[in-house]
């Protein structure tokens, strides 16, 4: 089975943390959002797709939505993944309303990440050291359930 994971991480590469370690433990493809042609990339050869992102000004990466958007990925088992500065289940609903036009969501996975977006710069972050091996042990748990439940 081919799982691929396709990612954006800008500030402090909390998401991109998360990724790499799905990549080394769970044998994913991993490519970031700003490396990928969706004109001549083959979506076709995965069986599963995660999309990862950190919050960017409380938005889901807008170069994944675009990418959705676009009709490139059809008919795929999906799953999301992000990082944020604070629990916010709203910020996953764009993201999810976009995904289920055209493929199924299978699970939604969050972990707080290291902030240090707007006032919280004055304070020098929030979530320092997250995500952590805690986040990692739930991530865990959540794709070897989505590999389980879905026959992958």
């Amino acid at each position: 089975m081919n799982k691929l994971i396709i990612y954006e991480s800008i500030h402090h590469q909390n998401t991109y943390k998360l990724c790499k370690h799905l990549k080394d433990k769970y044998n994913f493809d991993l490519i970031s959002i700003d490396e990928l042609d969706k004109d001549t990339f083959n979506f076709n050869n995965y069986d599963l797709i995660g999309l990862a992102s950190g919050i960017y000004g409380f938005e889901y990466s807008k170069e994944i939505i675009d990418l959705l958007n676009s009709g490139s990925i059809r008919n795929k088992k999906v799953f999301i993944l992000y990082t944020s500065a604070m629990d916010k289940d709203s910020f996953s609903k764009k993201i999810i309303e976009v995904v289920s036009t055209n493929n199924k969501v299978i699970g939604v996975y969050h972990c707080k990440g290291y902030c240090t977006f707007s006032f919280f710069k004055w304070f020098g972050g929030v979530n320092k050291n997250r995500p952590n091996e805690s986040d990692i042990k739930l991530l865990d748990s959540f794709i070897e359930n989505i590999l389980k439940s879905n026959d992958l």
